[in-house]
């Protein structure tokens, strides 16, 4: 395999591992405050980072190598960050973690410089991630959105074991996929000569060629 069809490859499984609307870049691109971390968004970015060190992740330009590592670094900072938030003290299930309310009160310098440092680490992961999403398009090594899924078909039989093809189509995003037989469209039954327009065209001339030759007659009296 080529370096570049290395590069290639591995830029799409990057693309697989850190989609660009993936639930937690979306919430994290908001840059709300993060003085309270929802569960959901901690465990996605976890499985984000283990996904990004998978060992069939590995670039061969250096520039790609680079950037690479340093989203990987940013993800494993910005984890560290999450750890140093606190589970709520109340009842129920745990659902988020937070930089403890009570330093507001207790140590207001503490609460500051927490919340400093996550939205820095968070701030750091979207930079990161541009950058390599820059230097993947810079290399040429950026993916191309892929294209729906040809549509599939196969063959039966009917009762009386003629063959009929079905054609099975794709559904993306939602859509309802659907299914149609490969048989042409049957023709119209042939309409009776007595029920054709061509008939009624014929009757309406000689209607109006009798019409002339009575008013023909009326004038030579």
């Amino acid at each position: 395999m080529t370096a570049v069809g290395s590069d290639a490859a591995a830029a799409v499984r990057v693309m697989r591992a850190v989609p660009a609307d993936a639930t937690w870049l979306t919430t994290l691109s908001q840059r709300m405050p993060m003085h309270r971390i929802r569960c959901s968004l901690d465990d996605d970015v976890r499985a984000a980072l283990q996904a990004l060190r998978r060992p069939d992740i590995r670039f061969t330009n250096p520039d790609l190598a680079d950037a690479h590592r340093d989203l990987v670094n940013a993800l494993i900072h910005l984890v560290d960050e999450f750890d140093g938030t606190h589970a709520p003290d109340s009842p129920g299930p745990v659902t988020y973690t937070e930089v403890p309310q009570e330093w507001k009160r207790t140590d207001r310098n503490r609460y500051d410089q927490a919340l400093r440092d996550l939205s820095q680490a968070r701030d750091t992961v979207l930079d990161r991630y541009e950058e390599l999403m820059t230097t993947m398009s810079s290399t040429g090594n950026m993916p191309s959105p892929q294209g729906p899924a040809p549509a599939q078909g196969f063959t039966v039989s009917s009762g009386d074991n003629s063959p009929i093809t079905l054609n099975a189509a794709h559904a993306t995003n939602g859509a309802t996929a659907s299914a149609g037989t490969g048989q042409p469209t049957a023709s119209s039954p042939s309409v009776p000569w007595y029920r054709s327009n061509l008939f009624y065209t014929a009757i309406s001339a000689i209607g109006t060629v009798g019409a002339t030759v009575i008013a023909y007659f009326a004038l030579l009296k």
